[in-house]
């Protein structure tokens, strides 16, 4: 089996960015909806998380047919939407080397960072109820997003 990022599931991760990064060029946009922002930027994360520890699917195929549909997956299936969680559950070679590709693009540890934002997207998608009550910070889970999009890049992207 590979195990390898995917470039299916990074697109994904990206859409969610780039919704959410506009936000950060304009303050009044930012502070009409930093709940909207921080979700779209945490789930980003979850899913360029997923990315980092994926693998294909391949049906077996018989010499003289058509091939089929190889399908593409994330090993970090269920668990919730808590990044710290979710990246302690990942295959450790991977999370080594995500960790020191972070170290190297952001000066930062990953680990740290994703404790910080764990919880970003569990409570920013349901903001009003009185356990999501608590300050957010839609720039760290934006540094986080631009960090592991760069230490993916920089590791396994067409440059590496």
């Amino acid at each position: 089996m590979r195990k390898e990022p995917s470039a299916h599931i990074y697109r994904h991760a990206m859409e969610f960015y780039n919704l959410a990064a506009p936000a950060f060029e304009n303050n009044a946009v930012l502070a009409a909806s930093p709940m909207a922002v921080t979700c779209n930027l945490a789930l980003c994360v979850e899913l360029l998380l997923k990315c980092a520890d994926a693998g294909v699917d391949v049906p077996p195929h018989k010499e003289g047919e058509l091939l089929a549909n190889a399908y593409v997956y994330s090993n970090l299936k269920g668990g919730g939407h808590d990044l710290k969680k979710m990246f302690d559950r990942m295959d450790a070679n991977i999370a080594d080397k995500l960790t020191a590709l972070y170290l190297d693009v952001t000066g930062d540890d990953l680990p740290s960072a994703l404790t910080k934002c764990k919880d970003y997207f569990i409570h920013a998608r349901y903001a009003y109820e009185r356990e999501s009550a608590h300050s957010y910070s839609p720039s760290e889970i934006k540094k986080l997003a631009d960090g592991l999009s760069a230490a993916l890049m920089k590791g396994w992207g067409p440059a590496a």
